[in-house]
């Protein structure tokens, strides 16, 4: 449940509101597509993923904040840092794929 609140305050596209007159976001078929100022489109699938990384971010976000002013990793928060780097490249690897299509 917190996943879903969480999300929710992020990205109002979650909930399926409608977006904005004049926003970056086109609807097709009920499914909002972001067009990027390179051109492209982007997904809703590299949209979802662009929020887990960010979301992987904040987690990483307060290990540095439980960590200050010394920033010293215990073992099981090094594991969780590199869950969480190879939780961002993976949503990285998403988002370009669905970038280049």
């Amino acid at each position: 449940m917190a996943e879903w609140f969480r999300r929710w305050a992020a990205d109002p596209l979650y909930v399926g509101s409608i977006p904005t007159p004049g926003s970056n976001v086109l609807e097709r078929s009920n499914l909002y597509l972001v067009v990027t100022k390179v051109g492209g489109v982007m997904t809703e699938k590299a949209v979802e993923e662009t929020f887990a990384a960010l979301f992987a971010l904040t987690d990483l976000r307060q290990i540095f904040r439980d960590t200050k002013p010394t920033y010293q990793f215990n073992s099981e928060q090094k594991r969780q840092i590199k869950e969480i780097i190879e939780k961002v490249r993976q949503s990285l690897d998403v988002i370009e794929k669905e970038l280049i299509k």
